[in-house]
């Protein structure tokens, strides 16, 4: 009942956490980096909800330019729930003019009228595949 509350009065959305592996002062490519939020859930049931992150990646593919699916909804468990991820790759434009290409492994985390989504990114080759499978696996969910 609070996480609604909560979400009802920050437009739909709560950051939770980030976590950054290096000091942006220090590093010049893409920080491999954690972001916790969590959203609003508008459906119901879990195919309702696979749908609708599938319609998201497809706005957000958009957006991003050389957006690529590595690999599209796919359905796991986290600590025995049902849950959505998916990978991709896209550029990132630098305000210095530089181009950096990032990949995101991006998992959707259905309950009751919330969401919460953990996206892991970093650039490209990836190097933190264990780190963010390790932080991944970690959850307990209650």
């Amino acid at each position: 009942e609070k996480i609604t509350k909560i979400l009802a009065t920050h437009r739909g959305s709560i950051h939770v956490a980030s976590f950054s592996k290096y000091d942006p002062a220090k590093y010049s490519d893409v920080i491999p980096s954690i972001n916790v939020i969590i959203l609003k859930n508008p459906c119901k049931d879990f195919s309702a909800f696979q749908r609708f992150i599938d319609m998201s990646l497809q706005s957000v593919s958009k957006i991003l330019n050389n957006f690529k699916k590595i690999k599209g909804i796919t359905v796991t468990t986290i600590s025995g729930k049902k849950v959505v991820y998916f990978i991709a790759e896209f550029d990132l434009n630098i305000v210095d003019g530089t181009t950096h290409h990032a990949k995101t492994i991006t998992y959707s985390i259905p309950f009751d009228d919330a969401m919460i989504q953990v996206s892991m990114s970093e650039g490209t080759p990836p190097r933190n595949t264990k780190l963010f499978s390790d932080f991944i696996n970690s959850f307990t969910i209650k």
